[in-house]
């Protein structure tokens, strides 16, 4: 049984349709989708249209699509959220139901016990750098690692007594989860841990699709990276009507997408110390705090 894992798209029907051709050339008998199909690129509908029709499929869901728990589409402007809205807003009725009725985990009979499938695994992910996506963007920027490097650093962090016992809690013989972005596995005590990586956003430094086989007969992982043209999928991005709404959002998931690795936070921080400069509290940033982080983010990336 060889079965082809997959997480995070994030609305990047291009790179979900390059994986899946890839995948079904490498005649894979099953598929495990491990959450985050939605938001960040524009192109919901289609990825879950794909995601439907996909043969032999067991698929759960991620964090993005809690979302779909509190969106109703007619909230107020607002420039850091109005892609989830508009994202929301897009989605049909069928889409939305589908993506509403998938579990959280799954646990999944094998020839070498079962596997249990979620989005996310629950661990410390900032405990190690490779680990964290933006752990890996300060250890890797302007200084790529060669995989298998990165593989052995990955393997690092799954050795210590709180990750074993983390991942032995699950009581499963193989653990598959994404949420992090970060492609890799390795065994955590007696257990095999497998992250197949955002096969819609990258985040560790090479931005082609990814994703992974599993042989569930071997154990053995094979690690597949797609490219797809990144520049094609943004330009269809900039002429929907989420880049009108939510441009700065965008921008900031195109340079991620354009880079493989994760920019997100330092524009967090930017608007929590505008925001935290003004005396204010509370969640979303107001539209004057996120465009003037951004103004500031600009500048220090020289844009």
């Amino acid at each position: 049984m060889r079965t082809a894992i997959i997480a995070d798209i994030h609305g990047n029907a291009p790179a979900f349709a390059t994986v899946l051709a890839d995948a079904a050339a490498q005649k894979v008998d099953r598929y495990i989708l491990l959450g985050d199909y939605i938001f960040d690129m524009p192109f919901g509908n289609e990825v879950v249209d794909l995601l439907r029709s996909i043969p032999n499929a067991l698929s759960v869901a991620g964090n993005k699509e809690d979302y779909l728990d509190w969106l109703t589409g007619e909230e107020e402007d607002c420039k850091q959220l109005n892609g989830l809205y508009q994202t929301y807003r897009e989605l049909s009725e069928e889409n939305r139901a589908y993506l509403r009725g998938l579990p959280k985990e799954l646990r999944i009979p094998s020839a070498h016990g079962e596997i249990y499938a979620v989005h996310d695994v629950k661990i410390d992910y900032w405990a190690h750098w490779a680990t964290s996506s933006s752990g890996v963007e300060r250890r890797t920027r302007g200084n790529p690692m060669p995989r298998m490097e990165y593989l052995r650093h990955f393997a690092e962090a799954f050795q210590t007594k709180e990750m074993i016992d983390a991942i032995a809690a699950h009581r499963a013989k193989i653990v598959l989860y994404g949420h992090n972005h970060l492609q890799g596995h390795c065994l955590c005590g007696d257990v095999l841990v497998l992250n197949p990586g955002s096969c819609g956003q990258p985040l560790d430094g090479d931005n082609r699709a990814v994703y992974s086989i599993l042989d569930e007969g071997t154990l053995q992982v094979e690690e597949r990276r797609v490219a797809y043209d990144v520049e094609a999928a943004i330009q269809a991005a900039k002429a929907t009507e989420t880049y009108v709404v939510a441009e700065i959002w965008l921008e900031l998931v195109f340079r991620a997408l354009r880079d493989g690795l994760e920019f997100y936070r330092r524009m967090f921080d930017l608007a929590d110390g505008i925001r935290d400069s003004k005396g204010e509290e509370g969640y979303p940033y107001t539209n004057e705090m996120w465009e003037a982080a951004y103004a500031i983010y600009q500048k220090e990336q020289g844009q």
